[in-house]
């Protein structure tokens, strides 16, 4: 399983003008990177006021992230598919957004910004495309469910550790 690579990864966040943000997989990572003034990692990143994090549509981000895997490491999307269902690959292109926040709150204890996807627009003029043909496959809810909770929480500013608590059973 991938799922322990999330955890024990860099923690990165980018700086774009005056604002902090934190780039996941499948969310604008690449574009973010590229249009960074600043990369800061793991102990880096705590004294941070404010860290937005961009949330996509979880449904639209898990067909994206099944196709990127399956690109990837040259396997046919819908064996990825039966992986994933029968529990047998966990990867951080697919894994919940909440995933990724609870990797911040490993180094980052401070407030973020839940914000829309297309938000990316506003930061960076740079648009770095990822494979425009997808194999559709249907979500599988434990990879989607906590993310909806997110995105009732879009626009708002939280302590992360308030979404960690609040939603950690989501994911059991």
């Amino acid at each position: 399983m991938d799922l322990f690579k999330v955890f024990t990864s860099k923690c990165e966040v980018v700086r774009i003008g005056d604002r902090y943000v934190y780039p996941i997989f499948k969310n604008g990572y690449t574009t973010l990177c590229a249009a960074a003034e600043e990369i800061l990692i793991d102990e880096q990143i705590k004294n941070l006021k404010t860290i937005e994090v961009l949330l996509r549509d979880p449904v639209q981000r898990f067909v994206s992230g099944i196709n990127e895997y399956s690109r990837q490491e040259e396997i046919d999307v819908n064996t990825v598919w039966q992986l994933v269902s029968r529990g047998e690959l966990v990867n951080k292109h697919f894994v919940p957004q909440y995933v990724w926040i609870m990797h911040l709150y490993k180094f980052f204890k401070g407030d973020v910004k839940l914000m829309q996807w297309n938000e990316i627009g506003n930061l960076t003029d740079i648009h770095l495309k990822g494979n425009d043909s997808k194999t559709v496959v249907p979500a599988i809810e434990r990879f989607v469910a906590p993310d909806k909770y997110l995105l009732s929480m879009i626009g708002q500013k939280v302590k992360v550790e308030s979404i960690v608590r609040r939603y950690k059973n989501v994911l059991s």
